[in-house]
């Protein structure tokens, strides 16, 4: 039986190759050339999927060159949402909602974002501005469904 941690570093072994590095690095000219919100609401898929892989993936699974590339990545998602000029609520509340997780930053708060909850279970134990954002980036979010 073949443990956890083999096929994580096998799914991380995938994520860091050729073609998944190259898709990325051509999310900043499709942010430019798309019409809508459909390159912004993508990075932010990618972006969620990055975070549920760190997520999923144990501290001490990823040598260094692995997590290197896993931050590039990252990082290029997240100049593409931050740089994307939203056209719809959905884009609105996406880049809201990455603001919120890098400034509220718990675990518990970010997973549920990444995993589809625009209201956070921890609601009620968030900071009132924090609060007000959320509430603005569901409420954009579900405008836009």
């Amino acid at each position: 039986m073949r443990d956890a941690r083999t096929s994580r570093r096998t799914l991380l072994r995938a994520l860091v190759s050729a073609p998944v590095g190259a898709a990325l690095v051509g999310l900043p000219a499709m942010a430019a050339t798309a019409s809508g919100d459909s390159a912004l609401l993508s990075a932010w898929e990618e972006y969620k999927a990055l975070q549920r892989l760190n997520y999923a993936t144990p501290g001490d699974a990823w040598n260094d060159e692995q997590e290197e590339e896993f931050y590039r990545q990252l990082d290029a998602v997240e100049i593409v949402l931050e740089r994307a000029e939203a056209k719809t609520p959905r884009g609105a509340a996406a880049q809201i909602l990455l603001s919120m997780m890098h400034f509220e930053g718990s675990r518990q708060f970010c997973e549920g974002i990444i995993n589809g909850v625009t209201m956070p279970a921890n609601y009620d134990d968030l900071d009132w501005m924090t609060k007000l954002a959320v509430r603005a980036a569901d409420a954009l979010w579900k405008m836009g469904a």
